[in-house]
């Protein structure tokens, strides 16, 4: 019985674990994702800015 208990309690620790791994691999893409398309809008922006500027020379 002793032994039993011991290997679910290891069994729930490692899914535990691979779930908190999961959760945190997806907060990961998502703020690369995040990054990306922020500096994307920044990349645009800077386009824009030197397209007005362009006209200026």
């Amino acid at each position: 019985m002793l032994a039993e208990y011991g290997q679910a309690t290891i069994i729930l620790d490692r899914l535990q674990r691979h779930k908190a791994l999961n959760w945190a691999a997806k907060m990961a893409h998502s703020a690369r994702q995040q990054s990306a398309s922020s500096l994307d809008e920044r990349a645009a922006e800077v386009g824009r800015l030197k397209g007005g500027l362009n006209g200026f020379k």
